[in-house]
């Protein structure tokens, strides 16, 4: 099968409507249609959050998904929107301070309003799978171990499809997410925002976004990074980082050397600064564009043959060019 995987979409309607249609996907009589029937979607997750068309990437996503040409997984902001409308002990499972507000905003200021919409929007954002697996090719919003994948279904009942709202909100795995370290919901916290290192006392970054932040995410998919700098990702430039390496990653798992993990999630920019989109030996593809940010920041597809079951490549391990689609 070919499969088209777009990561992080975050709102941005008018860029996805864009993606779709270079890549041959066009609305008849109501339906949508792939460019043909051996081909689909794979969104890896973070439809929601900042960009100004939040209702119309949900509407468009799940019109794709009826016509049988899309699946999803579930990303950290649309984790974190469940979880800012869910209770435990009569207090929100994400605690509604102002800078967690900020972050939901947009979606919050979608459905003004509309409180059955809102609930019907997050009851079918609730129902996303958080891995998915075709042959070799693993999709998932941030880091993936098939030790982390046992976990979070451990965590989250059998299987690692969601039930809808209702079914999340009664679960205690999920709910343990909202405040992972050292809970059952650890699990689904990784898969969804990466691992994290906390940063040695008097240590901190400021990110793009005005957030201070005394922990850094993790590049997982660097291969025994000696610096703090090579060993973490979503870094400003410009940071002051420790000395030193940063603390290694064996506890999390393994990756088996046949997977091939597509991930969103890190805010990259390896497009805006010219080069291309690389894959972490051979293996690891992150394609977060940073289209979240708006202005011409590029919205990405890759294009994978899962029946070749392996990643399209340049001799120097970038994506090749063919198999990449870009929009802005």
């Amino acid at each position: 099968m070919i499969i088209d995987t777009i990561p992080d979409i975050h709102g941005q309607h008018e860029k996805l409507l864009a993606l779709l249609a270079a890549l041959g996907y066009a609305q008849t009589g109501g339906t949508w249609r792939a460019p043909h029937s051996d081909r689909g979607l794979v969104f890896l997750g973070d439809l929601i959050d900042r960009g100004r068309g939040q209702r119309e990437v949900l509407d468009l996503v799940r019109a794709l998904e009826d016509a049988g040409l899309a699946r999803r997984v579930l990303g950290n902001h649309e984790m974190n929107g469940l979880h800012w409308a869910m209770e435990r002990d009569g207090a929100p499972v994400r605690r509604h301070s102002p800078a967690n507000q900020a972050h939901h905003q947009a979606f919050l200021d979608a459905f003004a309003g509309d409180t059955p919409g809102y609930m019907a929007a997050l009851d079918w954002l609730a129902q996303a799978p958080f891995v998915l697996h075709d042959g070799p090719f693993v999709f998932v919003h941030a880091f993936w171990t098939p030790q982390i994948e046992a976990d979070a279904a451990t965590a989250l009942g059998p299987g690692l499809h969601g039930g809808g709202f209702d079914a999340l909100a009664n679960t205690p795995g999920f709910l343990d997410a909202g405040v992972p370290t050292g809970t059952a919901g650890q699990a689904l916290d990784l898969l969804t925002k990466g691992p994290e290192s906390a940063l040695p006392a008097g240590f901190s970054i400021a990110t793009d976004h005005g957030i201070v932040r005394t922990a850094v995410r993790r590049a997982w998919w660097a291969h025994q990074p000696t610096a703090w700098m090579d060993g973490c990702a979503s870094v400003p430039e410009g940071s002051i980082m420790p000395e030193g390496a940063p603390p290694a990653l064996d506890h999390l798992g393994t990756i088996p050397q046949e997977a091939r993990v597509l991930f969103g999630h890190y805010w990259r920019r390896d497009l805006q600064l010219g080069g291309g989109i690389p894959a972490f030996q051979r293996r690891f593809v992150c394609l977060d564009q940073s289209a979240g940010a708006g202005g011409d920041e590029p919205l990405v597809a890759l294009t994978i043959d899962t029946a070749q079951g392996e990643l399209p490549l340049d001799p120097d391990g970038t994506l090749r060019r063919d198999a990449v689609t870009v929009v802005r």
